[in-house]
């Protein structure tokens, strides 16, 4: 399976990972047992200088799609063998397709939804929502139209923690574009950055929050 595959697996479920896997040394020590991580990708995922979700975040859109082919075959195998059968049955589960489902209910769908929702400015709510999940923010710093001297500046200022400098940075931004900055902007500059389980992370957000 190519890292696509496994992308687009794990992608609809961020949240429910986010809320629901046991990122301990038992479910890393599986990976590793499954030859998904070496000893110093586990003590990058286990770097708790860092929030659980953006650890989270890392391992399943930045680490594992990589590792070759029968990546998801071997992630289930670690999930079993950590005791995790709950996340395999979910991620197994078959997604109701969006359009299908809205027909049935006679509804818009929901994408039609988040599209609207989109399109209202990025609040300080939403920012501290996507904050967590955004990890390593400079390219997506840049692709927001910061400047080097910029990202340094926000390095300088939040030292040793990459959360609150993504945090910051968002702010930044807003302030500098106002009402412009809107949820789907950044969705689609977090996409043009290599980062779309951000944006898809905005959409979910949207969509829940309409």
């Amino acid at each position: 399976m190519e890292a696509g595959d496994f992308l687009a697996l794990v992608r609809p479920h961020l949240t429910y990972l986010f809320d629901n896997l046991d990122l301990g040394w038992r479910f890393v020590n599986a990976l590793c047992d499954v030859c998904l991580l070496t000893w110093d990708d586990r003590v990058d995922v286990m770097n708790q200088k860092e929030t659980r979700n953006t650890r989270i975040n890392r391992l399943v859109t930045e680490i594992l799609p990589y590792r070759g082919p029968n990546t998801t075959e071997k992630f289930m195998e670690a999930l079993q063998l950590s005791q995790q059968q709950h996340i395999v049955k979910r991620l197994m589960r078959e997604p109701i397709h969006a359009q299908g489902a809205a027909h049935l209910r006679g509804t818009r769908p929901r994408e039609t939804e988040s599209e609207t929702s989109l399109e209202r400015p990025l609040d300080d709510d939403a920012i501290l929502f996507i904050g967590p999940h955004i990890g390593r923010w400079k390219q997506l710093g840049r692709h927001l139209g910061f400047t080097e001297g910029q990202i340094e500046n926000i390095e300088e200022d939040y030292l040793k923690n990459q959360e609150e400098q993504g945090i910051q940075m968002l702010h930044k931004w807003v302030r500098k574009e106002g009402t412009s900055a809107t949820l789907a902007k950044l969705a689609t500059t977090a996409q043009k950055a290599g980062k779309g389980d951000v944006a898809h992370l905005l959409r979910e957000y949207a969509m829940e929050n309409t």
